[in-house]
């Protein structure tokens, strides 16, 4: 579409009204597709990072029991378990480790 008009250039004018209806409707559907195709890109960049930034989080898994005063270290970061647990996931968040259910 983009290219027809620049081929015609000035010539557009020459056109039918028909014709020129056709070819302001196809114009008018190519920028919204434009901007959907850019709005998607950016939906697929913002996934990419959020896939990336899970992979990236470190986790440790207890499928048993955990007792009171148990340490739990990941990274640089240590967290002394103040209840009993069982069955729980820990994971660096903010800069502190913190505990979600399996």
């Amino acid at each position: 579409v983009i290219d027809l008009i620049k081929k015609l250039g000035k010539g557009i004018e020459q056109l039918p009204p028909d014709k020129k209806m056709v070819l302001a409707t196809a114009v008018k559907r190519f920028q919204e597709i434009e901007h959907e195709s850019i709005a998607l890109v950016a939906a697929k960049e913002e996934k990419k990072k959020e896939i990336e930034r899970q992979l990236g989080i470190f986790r440790v898994i207890v499928r048993g029991r955990l007792s009171p005063r148990s340490t739990i270290m990941i990274e640089n970061f240590t967290k002394v378990i103040q209840e009993a647990m069982r069955q729980v996931t820990f994971a660096v968040q903010d800069n502190a480790i913190v505990p979600s259910a399996l």
